[in-house]
């Protein structure tokens, strides 16, 4: 018996990953971290660092910072 794929985040879902990734950045990283974890299709790998990947540059990147709920960053730099 197969299942059926997780349905796709509600806007208020990714709002709230937005808003905890933020603050795990904010408060918690150093200088990068290296996740992994398995879904239908295989494996992902999540590198979340202070610096663009080398041969990147931050335009290449999505940027994020609407969906992050503005209560929880009210002293934000960039965004």
């Amino acid at each position: 018996m197969t299942t059926a794929p997780p349905e796709r985040l509600s806007d208020a879902e990714l709002r709230k990953l937005a808003t905890l990734l933020w603050r795990f950045a904010e408060r918690d990283l150093d200088q990068f971290e290296l996740w992994r974890f398995s879904v239908r299709a295989g494996q992902v790998f999540i590198n979340m660092a202070r610096q663009p990947d080398l041969g990147a540059t931050p335009e290449a990147y999505d940027d994020i910072n609407r969906f992050i709920d503005r209560d929880e960053r009210p002293n934000t730099v960039n965004g």
